[in-house]
């Protein structure tokens, strides 16, 4: 247990703020203090929703106010730049979704930042605490299925085509890469361990520029190799499957179903089914706060090094595919 409570202020209160919010509300240790919003009838809505809630007019009010512990950051990609940086230079620390940033460069700057002033800082990769990964991450170093050899993961939606919509629009940082496939490119990196030594991939750019979905081949050393995919163009694939030299492990919609199928070289197949509690946000929200009772500055689960090495990885993709944001 946790030794005090935490009060978190969030910045936006769209889906994903209301998401995270039900899933705190799980955790004794945490308290939903307070939300700002680009709109009052947002924010508004947002505190019925959650007693007690507090509602700000604007984000330097909400960062500034004492009683914040923890600032949990929901707004649209091209602001997570601007948001975790006034929170950080008010002396908050920080909890911000995926995509951390927008590149590498921006993520650059929000890590000094925290580091001078002995902040913490996590990016929400809420998958990687989900029990059913846990579980896999422990096979995997148990290597029960062998020398990993080949890892394929994709994750597409049908999303309705919106220019308006932040999903659609480049300037807001749209794009299948920075919504959905950096949930199997930080899979990737979770198996493996580093960051592919080559990559070759072929992306559609839609017609308000941003990727409407990709493929990517990722190769590590030796003889290993991840198979990648996204978009939002309802194929409806959401699995992933490790193969090693002695076996294999799959998960169909691991953050839904929560169950894994262990298939040996030799032997019979077993599934393991783990529940999860909630949405399966909270896992990260406790992480946030155990690192904060015991002094760390990142969590060891998603250091701040490795998201930055993840971004690094964003950015050589949409290099290959000439696609560049606003401002960049």
């Amino acid at each position: 247990m946790n030794s005090r409570t935490y009060n978190w202020g969030f910045v936006a209160a769209g889906a994903m703020a209301h998401a995270m919010a039900r899933d705190l509300a799980l955790l004794p240790n945490a308290r939903i203090h307070s939300v700002y919003s680009r709109t009052a009838e947002s924010a508004l809505d947002f505190a019925r929703s959650f007693s007690g809630c507090k509602t700000y007019s604007s984000l330097e009010a909400l960062v500034s106010d004492g009683e914040v512990d923890i600032v949990y950051i929901s707004s649209p990609n091209h602001l997570h730049l601007p948001h975790a940086r006034a929170a950080l230079e008010t002396g908050k620390p920080v909890l911000c979704e995926k995509p951390f940033t927008l590149n590498a460069a921006q993520l650059s700057e929000l890590i000094e930042i925290a580091r001078v002033k002995q902040l913490f800082l996590m990016e929400a990769m809420w998958i990687r605490w989900l029990p059913i990964v846990v579980k896999m991450r422990q096979l995997l170093t148990e290597q029960i299925i062998g020398d990993l050899r080949l890892l394929k993961a994709g994750f597409h939606a049908q999303l309705p085509m919106n220019p308006e919509g932040r999903i659609y629009n480049l300037a807001m940082g749209g794009g299948s890469l920075l919504d959905l496939g950096i949930y199997p490119i930080s899979f990737a990196s979770l198996v493996f361990s580093q960051q592919p030594e080559e990559m070759a991939s072929i992306a559609h750019l839609g017609t308000t520029g941003i990727d409407e979905h990709f493929g990517a081949v990722f190769h590590y050393s030796k003889i290993r190799m991840a198979l990648l995919s996204a978009g939002v163009d309802g194929a409806f694939r959401d699995d992933i499957s490790v193969h090693g030299s002695a076996g294999s492990i799959r998960m169909e919609k691991p953050w839904k179903l929560g169950r894994l199928t262990i298939e040996p070289r030799d032997g019979d197949s077993e599934t393991v089914t783990l529940a999860m509690e909630g949405g399966g946000y909270s896992y990260q929200a406790a992480e946030v706060m155990r690192c904060l009772d015991a002094g760390l500055l990142e969590s060891p689960i998603m250091p701040l090094d490795e998201s930055l090495q993840i971004m690094q990885t964003l950015d050589r993709l949409r290099r290959q595919w000439g696609l560049i944001f606003p401002g960049e």
